[in-house]
């Protein structure tokens, strides 16, 4: 398990798993460019939720098939459009 290494990190992944408990911190992101690179894993699917300065501050989520969504402003819009994707797909 990776654990985060700056409080601006540990702080957004205390957030995110609020609404995502099943997420972890990605070892492989860029730390110079974003505040954090979390795996969530539903439905046995696994999305990746992005943060920081390469993506405005707001999240970006890459889906398990590998389709970009940004401009999300917080974690609810996340949380809705992980679970439009989910129904879609089943």
């Amino acid at each position: 398990m990776v654990l985060p290494r700056s409080e601006l990190e540990k702080k957004e992944f205390e957030a995110i798993q609020e609404w995502f408990p099943h997420s972890r911190i990605k070892e492989d992101y860029n730390r110079e460019i974003l505040d954090i690179g979390v795996e969530i894993s539903i439905h046995n699917q696994v999305f990746i939720l992005l943060k920081g300065e390469q993506t405005g501050h707001t999240y970006e989520v890459i889906d398990p098939e590998c389709k970009w969504y940004e401009g999300l402003v917080d974690l609810n819009a996340v949380d809705v459009l992980i679970k439009r994707i989910c129904r879609e797909s089943s």
